[in-house]
């Protein structure tokens, strides 16, 4: 008798449990379910950090980036060591954390797209040598979706090029640092071009605001 009562009490809890699995844990089944189902899915998926990162507009206001891979900036400073040594005057960028001992050499970069400053890793030993300041780089994400990586804390982007050029070909000596040689351009006031014009030189020139002449070409005349 008291088998027999175990037994059906079983079943019951068996009964039960496959009825719960049937109606309240399970998804909407059939031919006709679809539209439940596509409602579930478009609440759920802002559940996923990754996805409600990717397309949330709060995200896109934080990141300097705004939602681009890439960036053009210009080097703002190169920080040096603190304890500067009279012998040696040495580039400081982050302290590496614990248990690591280094020195990461990183630059400031300010963004042309919105002038926000960001902290950019320099790869490679002896790149930074490649770097001045006010120089044009190219800066890209860290590859960790926007965290730091490794033991650089607070990182979270890399130089890429530098005045156009790969910084990975500048380390491996295929290429060297193109320079932009400027051609003089000079800006008149209409009572200077008058004394030039005066001295027997020959201009080639366009009209610009507020009075000014761009100068292009100019070469004396005998």
């Amino acid at each position: 008798m008291y088998l027999l009562q175990v037994t059906q009490f079983g079943k019951k809890v068996t009964e039960f449990v496959i009825f719960i699995a049937k109606n309240v844990n399970s998804k909407p089944r059939g031919i006709n379910a679809a539209r439940k189902l596509k409602e579930n899915r478009s609440k759920h998926k802002w559940a996923k950090k990754s996805w409600k990162r990717r397309h949330s507009l709060v995200s896109l206001k934080a990141n300097p980036f705004q939602g681009s891979s890439h960036a053009k900036g210009i080097v703002v400073e190169k920080v040096f060591d603190e304890n500067k040594n009279w012998l040696i005057v040495r580039h400081r960028g982050v302290e590496a954390k614990q248990p690591n001992s280094a020195i990461r050499k990183c630059v400031r970069v300010q963004l042309i797209k919105n002038s926000k400053k960001i902290t950019a890793f320099v790869p490679s030993d002896g790149c930074l040598n490649f770097i001045e300041e006010n120089d044009e780089v190219l800066v890209a994400g860290f590859g960790r979706s926007g965290h730091s990586v490794g033991d650089i804390p607070g990182v979270r982007f890399k130089v890429v090029k530098v005045a156009g050029v790969s910084l990975n070909a500048l380390f491996l000596g295929k290429k060297g640092k193109t320079k932009v040689i400027i051609i003089v351009q000079v800006v008149f006031h209409v009572f200077e071009l008058t004394n030039i014009l005066y001295n027997k030189h020959f201009l080639l020139f366009n009209w610009n605001f507020y009075h000014t002449f761009s100068l292009i070409l100019l070469f004396n005349t005998p």
